[in-house]
């Protein structure tokens, strides 16, 4: 089996000096090297670097550097590719390649660790090797592997969200699980999801975005100040509301309302996720949906903001068209 690796740093690349954990460049290619000595030595690794950074410090810059790598990816010599990656964005990474290649014929997993790989208490072994397992199946797709030491959950891509500051587990929306590997064995928890994934999916991206344009996310807090964001500044807004798809609808600073006004006030797109296809609604709801405003339903907040970076910065379709679209099973 014939696998190539994407080394794009992460604590899965580090080593630790003095207490301190930061990628090295020969550190990179140790769980590639663990993964052979330990459990098999037969499968054929490629591994390429281009970059070698702790995730948090992704930029655009980082972004186009993987793009340029995605789309100049000869897939035809290998059976799955692997991209490890840091853990505080594997949320955000996972989507946004998802949604530039959705029509893949492979297995592409992204995997990552909570300590470097020679630490005895990391998962790091385990996520790759789950991601090697998983890649033998040859069930095509973009899928995220993560969990406990040998028990490893893999995730569609775009439906994984960040992991949980106080627990460091990952989360994800409804059917967000697509298997699990526990010691090797696989066991499948969607397959109608997996049956979907084979049919293929529009590929909207047929040539590469190139990030220059931002996209303000927002979070919805209580007591949130709109005045302390410049939408003026973006090429639209994610505003990223309650569970109940509610914001704040009062107060000079604190309502909602305002915001979208001065948003509306210069032509910046605000996308309001995620929306539940519910009839009722709450009347704070209600309110905003009198506005000028695009919702997004049943989304996680990575999906939908790195959906808006893909579409905002792309020449192709109209913007609105790709946010209105299911590009990689990220509507639910």
């Amino acid at each position: 089996m014939k696998i190539t690796v994407i080394l794009t740093g992460g604590t899965i690349a580090c080593k630790t000096e003095n207490h301190i954990m930061n990628p090295q460049a020969d550190s990179a290619y140790s769980i590639i090297n663990m993964y052979k000595s330990q459990i098999n030595s037969n499968i054929d690794f490629t591994a390429i670097q281009p970059f070698n950074i702790l995730s948090e410090n992704y930029t655009a810059k980082t972004y186009n550097l993987l793009l340029d790598y995605l789309y100049n990816l000869d897939f035809s010599d290998s059976d799955g590719v692997i991209i490890t990656h840091g853990s505080d964005t594997l949320s955000y990474t996972s989507a946004l390649v998802a949604m530039v290649m959705p029509n893949v014929k492979i297995p592409v997993v992204l995997t990552a660790a909570d300590y470097p790989p020679d630490n005895s208490l990391s998962n790091a072994l385990s996520n790759f090797s789950a991601a090697v397992e998983f890649i033998s199946t040859k069930t095509a797709g973009i899928f995220t592997a993560y969990g406990a030491k040998g028990n490893t959950n893999i995730y569609l891509a775009t439906r994984l969200s960040e992991a949980d500051p106080i627990d460091d587990k990952f989360s994800g929306s409804e059917n967000s699980i697509i298997a699990k590997v526990t010691n090797n064995s696989i066991s499948y928890l969607n397959q109608p999801l997996i049956n979907a994934l084979a049919k293929g999916k529009r590929k909207v991206f047929t040539q590469k975005p190139i990030i220059k344009q931002d996209i303000l996310l927002i979070k919805t807090y209580p007591n949130q100040n709109y005045s302390f964001y410049a939408p003026k500044n973006a090429a639209a807004v994610v505003l990223y509301l309650y569970h109940s798809a509610t914001a704040c609808t009062v107060g000079t600073n604190t309502s909602v309302i305002e915001f979208i006004k001065k948003c509306n006030a210069t032509n910046t797109p605000v996308y309001l996720a995620s929306y539940k296809n519910k009839s009722d609604r709450y009347a704070t709801t209600n309110e905003i949906n009198k506005l000028n405003t695009i919702p997004l339903y049943n989304i996680t907040k990575e999906s939908a903001y790195i959906k808006a970076l893909l579409a905002y910065n792309q020449s192709l379709l109209p913007p609105n068209e790709i946010m209105n679209s299911d590009i990689y099973f990220e509507c639910q």
